[in-house]
């Protein structure tokens, strides 16, 4: 075959690609026709501010970093995803026919409209007019730069949504990553207080004075934060102990963003169904009595203790990067180049001694439970029989073991005022990994 001729199938292959990249990016016929039949033109980010007048009077505006607020008919936090889920929808809408111009504007329930929604921050406001539903629930009509239109009948739904739609469906307008405290409150007498620590981990202060369990802490902030508020029942109260709120039966303060905020419960809310637990709820910084469910803030009943951290140190493990152990058994741990675990000492451990397992199971391991250390050699921790400390970047935490007179093992972390009791299954396989590295028993436990 001529040169030729190759260049100029090479030119007919380039040109049919780029025709079918071409034709790719094309809308379809389908895409083409919905863009021509759309409702409204406006894209959801562009919207600044949302209002309703009419039926169900409400006006939202939106803050600096993208959250929404309602400004009326009461002061208060918007939903966010709500909002925007509006916003997308409406501007997805499409025109199912346009009405002829000589059609009644009584008939169609548009003199005066149901509802007129204004939205502004589009280069051109947008005002649309909701009617009347078309007979046999055919759609519903709307008027849009003076032109009427029939659209799909589920967006009476959308456009006549309640305010209580648009409130934000939590009970604090704060995610658990901003509270810094926590104090609950129960018949005059504080029952739990928590604090963030700088390093991001939580500090029980009440009724006890420990390390908290960060995640089981996180989780009782977020059953509190993401409380579902059930109903609105009633917007600017007068009268807080009419339901039971002044005094409450439990009060909640949170520390968050700078500010104070107080969540006061109440009583039951007559009426409601037994099994959803509904009571009282009122928060300082928003406008509303609101209903709530028990069901939801069930983890505030439960045992401080179980807030209690049984871990033996306060930093991640993945960021310890040498062990080292002394006492009955004397070795240390690095960890290598590829992140995994050596050993240092001895420099040549036994055939079957892996660093990695001992590594793991340390890191793994973790209290049953605490014990008051108000008498150390009672636990066999005057003086201690094994000390591990476990070093990283800026950090060296200690932590020493000993074992009482029936052979239970107890851990005290540094700077805590408990011992930990370690579970025999977990911490009798660590042992025998200590024993087989030879060199490193000076004696075996008895």
């Amino acid at each position: 075959m001529k040169r030729s001729t190759w260049i100029l199938l090479a030119v007919v292959a380039l040109l049919a690609s780029f025709i079918a990249l071409w034709e790719r990016k094309q809308p379809s016929t389908e895409e083409i026709a919905k863009e021509r039949n759309r409702l409204v033109d406006f894209k959801p980010g562009q919207v600044r501010q949302l209002s309703r007048s009419g039926q169900g009077a409400v006006s939202l505006v939106k803050e600096k970093g993208g959250a929404w607020r309602l400004t009326q008919p009461v002061d208060d936090t918007a939903d966010r995803y709500g909002v925007e889920g509006f916003l997308d929808r409406l501007s997805n809408a499409t025109v199912l026919r346009w009405v002829e111009p000589a059609a009644s504007e009584a008939q169609l329930g548009l003199s005066p409209p149901r509802a007129v929604w204004t939205l502004k921050g589009p280069t051109k406001p947008v005002v649309l007019e909701v009617g009347a539903k078309a007979p046999l629930n055919q759609g519903l009509y709307v008027r849009i730069a003076g032109r009427t239109a029939l659209v799909a009948p589920d967006l009476e739904s959308l456009l006549l949504e309640p305010v209580s739609s648009l409130r934000s469906k939590d009970l604090l307008t704060v995610g658990t990553a901003d509270i810094q405290s926590l104090k609950v409150v129960r018949g005059g007498a504080e029952t739990l207080a928590l604090s963030r620590d700088p390093t991001g981990g939580w500090t029980v202060t009440a009724p006890f004075s420990d390390r908290g369990d960060s995640d089981r802490i996180e989780n009782l902030l977020d059953d509190i934060s993401l409380c579902p508020v059930d109903q609105y029942v009633s917007d600017k109260p007068a009268d807080l102990s009419a339901y039971g709120l002044d005094p409450p039966s439990t009060d909640i303060l949170v520390t968050a963003k700078g500010q104070t905020i107080e969540a006061k419960l109440g009583k039951a809310v007559p009426g409601g169904a037994p099994e959803k637990r509904l009571v009282y709820a009122w928060v300082s910084n928003r406008p509303s009595v609101m209903a709530v469910s028990l069901n939801s803030l069930k983890s505030l009943d439960q045992d401080p203790e179980k807030l209690r951290s049984m871990s033996l140190i306060p930093h991640d493990f993945y960021d310890v990067q040498e062990i080292g152990v002394s006492g009955l058994y004397t070795l240390a741990l690095r960890r290598d180049e590829k992140l995994g675990w050596v050993f240092t000492q001895p420099k040549l451990p036994p055939k079957g001694a892996q660093a990695s397992i001992l590594a793991d199971g340390l890191s793994s391991l973790r209290g049953e439970r605490a014990v008051p250390l108000t008498e150390p050699g009672a636990l066999g921790l005057s003086p201690p029989a094994l000390t591990i400390t476990f070093q990283g970047k800026g950090f060296s935490d200690r932590v020493e073991l000993g074992r009482d007179s029936s052979g239970t093992w107890y851990a005290h972390p540094a700077k805590r005022s408990v011992a930990l009791v370690l579970p025999e299954q977990a911490w009798g396989k660590i042992v025998a990994s200590f024993t087989l590295v030879k060199g490193a028993a000076k004696a075996a436990p008895k």
